[in-house]
């Protein structure tokens, strides 16, 4: 994308071969096509996460940095309601009407995007870094003064709330909420104090990244802290619908805080190569903690596995006004 063409061109083709996946994934579901199927989602997987750096790297030349901070709320608020659309409606209307149907619909939602960004969205600048030696895209990167911290920073930045989201579902059905309760509270109550949430984030992150970074990185580690109460007290509902609206809405500040972090790392003619670095490296921390939060959870249980989680957090706390400070990082950029 930094390379060839331009990021409108890149979306726009990535979501028409999504959708056309869909759609043989449709009629792979309804032969129940297991191999060929497993075969399909992998190549999804590459494009999605093409129309994703796509879908960035316009976002950030269409915007100037002080825009970019301004609307990432709305930004991460999009992000979170299209979750809800597809683990949620989607996963509904495969129930109701089977996989299929839903997957064709996702391949219709995908289509008609496509379609309203060939129309509506401008032409943005072809990547800069075309005539560029690869080299020096990928160097380029690793070589930002203060880097290491910053790279630190976003491995441990999200590393507690990932491990808190890899078992607070086991641990709501474990307090009694069945299926209907906590798509309810979790996943309307939860979601929309989210999206309020990636909106005071961004409105923070405009005001200033530096001020807020370690602000916001103290209260993420806290709000840790009521999932152990959860499992350490097993309190009322009322209290547990408490507890999931102020953690979502913490949830959301700190995505879009940290959503402005990284884009302040990506700069010059590698814009989409650095932001497609600094996001790999973040899923680092929540690949980890799904690959090892079940097995903690047998060992220790619920209260021990979310104060862990509280304790994995505290690194990147330290490190917020570190990369605060240093001169690569947000000081700079902001």
């Amino acid at each position: 994308i930094d390379r060839w063409n331009n990021a409108k061109r890149w979306l726009i083709g990535a979501q028409l071969a999504l959708a056309g996946a869909l759609l043989a994934a449709s009629v792979l579901a309804s032969a129940w096509a297991v191999q060929p199927m497993i075969l399909l989602l992998v190549g999804m997987a590459f494009m999605a996460a093409t129309n994703d750096i796509a879908l960035d790297t316009y976002y950030m030349r269409a915007l100037a940095k002080p825009q970019q901070a301004r609307f990432t709320g709305a930004r991460v608020m999009a992000y979170r309601a299209a979750l809800v659309a597809g683990n949620g409606g989607l996963v509904v209307l495969a129930g109701v009407a089977g996989w299929s149907v839903a997957l064709g619909v996702g391949a219709v939602a995908l289509l008609a995007s496509a379609t309203l960004h060939r129309i509506y969205l401008a032409p943005d600048p072809p990547g800069e870094a075309r005539g560029l030696p690869l080299r020096e895209t990928v160097v380029s990167f690793f070589q930002r003064p203060g880097i290491a911290l910053a790279l630190a920073f976003i491995v441990l930045f999200k590393a507690g709330d990932a491990l808190m989201f890899a078992m607070n579902a086991p641990l709501l059905r474990e307090l009694g909420l069945q299926t209907a309760e906590r798509g309810f509270y979790y996943g309307t109550l939860g979601t929309g104090a989210s999206v309020a949430g990636s909106i005071l984030g961004g409105v923070l992150a405009a005001r200033g990244l530096e001020r807020w970074l370690t602000p916001v990185a103290v209260v993420q580690s806290l709000a840790i802290l009521l999932y152990a109460a959860l499992a350490a007290l097993r309190p009322s509902l009322p209290v547990i619908a408490s507890v999931i609206v102020v953690e979502q809405l913490v949830a959301g500040v700190g995505s879009s805080v940290f959503v402005v972090f990284i884009l302040r790392l990506c700069d010059g003619p590698h814009k989409a190569t650095h932001f497609s670095f600094g996001t790999a490296i973040m899923s680092l921390a929540v690949t980890g903690a799904g690959t090892v939060s079940g097995f903690l959870l047998q060992r220790i249980g619920f209260t021990g596995f979310f104060l862990l989680a509280f304790a994995a957090s505290l690194p990147g706390v330290l490190l917020a006004p570190l990369v605060s400070r240093d001169r690569g990082g947000p000081r700079q950029l902001a």
